[in-house]
C-alpha cells in the first residue's frame, strides 16, 4: 500500500515538473534555452511510467474471518465468559471492601 502510494505522490510531482519544464522550454525556443531543459522534459515520461506502475499494482485483498455465533468457542461464547469473569470479580471486590470497612469499624470500637 505504501508503495502505490508512494508512486502516485513522485508520479504526479514529477509530472508536473516535466510539465512546468517543457513550458518554459517551449516558451524561450527561440532564446536559445540550454538542451539540458529539454532532457530535463523527460521527467513527464518518467512521472507518466510512475504513475502507471501504481495505477496497474493490484491491491493487496484482504480476508476477514467469519465471525459466526453457532461455531464453538466463538466471539459470543467468549464475550459471554469475558462478562462473567468480571462480575465474579468485581462482587469479590464489594465483598472484600465490605469486609475490611468491617474489620476498620471494629478496630475502631475497640480503641475507644
Amino acid at each position: 500500500m505504501k508503495k502505490i502510494i508512494f508512486g502516485i505522490v513522485f508520479g504526479i510531482v514529477f509530472l508536473v515538473s516535466g510539465l512546468i519544464i517543457a513550458l518554459v522550454l517551449f516558451e524561450g525556443m527561440f532564446e536559445r534555452n540550454p538542451v539540458f531543459l529539454g532532457l530535463a522534459s523527460l521527467l513527464i515520461i518518467g512521472g507518466m511510467g510512475l504513475l502507471f506502475y501504481a495505477g496497474t499494482r493490484e491491491m493487496p485483498k484482504l480476508h476477514f474471518k467469519d465471525l459466526t455465533v453457532n461455531e464453538e468457542g466463538g466471539v459470543l461464547d467468549k464475550n459471554n465468559k469475558t462478562i462473567a469473569e468480571w462480575n465474579d470479580t468485581s462482587n469479590k471486590r464489594d465483598k472484600l471492601k465490605m469486609a475490611q470497612a468491617a474489620s476498620t469499624i471494629e478496630e475502631r470500637s475497640k480503641l475507644s
